[in-house]
């Protein structure tokens, strides 16, 4: 306990003594914690977009006007069965031609030289979460192409594989650019822990000489660390936030939204928890590299 309330009185001591130090090492790290939540959010975001995107994806079985009702649901009864479906919607063909003038309402006169209804019943066949790419889309196509009453099947494969490839680019991204700023959470904090080194220089070579250990030294820089690194990621979290709601109000931000089911959201919380538990975590592997290395220096 004594060992404790000592290391506890030191970690407040270089606060008070380096305190302009430890104001100038919170804003520097919060900055870079507030372009990391920044990147987070943003690719949050995206990702959450391009997902729904990805539930929109379908496969549609067009049927054969000569087809059975028994071969019909025959054949939705065997989409079914496979694993990679989630659901079968069918549409008539009458449905068809109705949802079809609805999507060209602004181009009736298409319509006037129509005779009859020329388009095809078809299924709706989606996939679950976990069967998204183009492999699987094309496995269903071609188990059922040519089964009796289908005329034809199509899935939009280029776009399949574009959405794919956006989704991963922008995951890849996503970690390479929370890496990238980690790292410099972690060079900032191991400045300025430094110098808090250098500044004790003659109080560590007294401790030295009295037989402390590294680690007796080391603890309260450490807490300093964690505290440095706690208070930059709390702090880049409320900038973070009245940031966001500032966005929330500007037409242009909001207007990014618009067309699609996602409403533009904040750092769930799980995330937030990531960044107050990274803060410290990172504040405190930011100090033990230059402490192990310059506290060398002082044998």
């Amino acid at each position: 306990m004594n060992t404790l309330i000592h290391f506890l009185k030191e970690f407040l001591y270089s606060l008070n003594q380096n305190k302009w130090l430890t104001l100038g090492a919170i804003f520097s790290s919060a900055f870079i914690w507030v372009i990391l939540g920044f990147f987070v959010i943003t690719y949050l975001n995206l990702f959450e977009i391009y997902s729904g995107l990805k539930e929109d994806l379908k496969i549609f079985v067009y049927l054969q006007d000569s087809i059975s009702t028994s071969d019909q649901k025959g054949l939705e009864n065997r989409l079914m069965e496979e694993k990679e479906v989630l659901s079968v919607n069918y549409v008539s063909k009458e449905k068809a031609l109705l949802d079809f003038r609805k999507a060209l309402k602004s181009k009736e006169d298409l319509f006037q030289d129509f005779d009859g209804n020329p388009l095809p019943s078809y299924f709706e066949v989606r996939l679950k979460q976990q069967f998204q790419s183009s492999e699987d889309f094309s496995g269903i196509a071609d188990k059922f192409k040519g089964n009796r009453g289908v005329e034809d099947i199509f899935f939009g494969k280029e776009w399949v594989d574009s959405l794919n490839r956006t989704i991963r680019f922008i995951q890849l991204m996503g970690i390479g650019i929370a890496l990238v700023l980690a790292i410099g959470v972690i060079t900032t904090i191991g400045i300025i822990v430094r110098l808090a080194v250098y500044s004790k220089e003659e109080e560590i070579q007294i401790l030295k000489y009295i037989g402390a250990t590294e680690w007796f030294i080391k603890a309260p820089l450490l807490i300093e660390g964690g505290f440095l690194g706690f208070m930059s990621a709390g702090l880049s979290l409320v900038l973070l936030y009245a940031v966001f709601l500032f966005l929330n109000q500007y037409p242009p931000f909001v207007s990014l939204f618009s067309g699609t089911s996602v409403k533009a959201f904040f750092l769930p919380p799980d995330f937030v928890a990531y960044f107050l538990i990274s803060g410290p975590l990172l504040g405190i592997i930011g100090s033990f590299f230059p402490l192990r290395k310059y506290l060398k220096t002082f044998s």
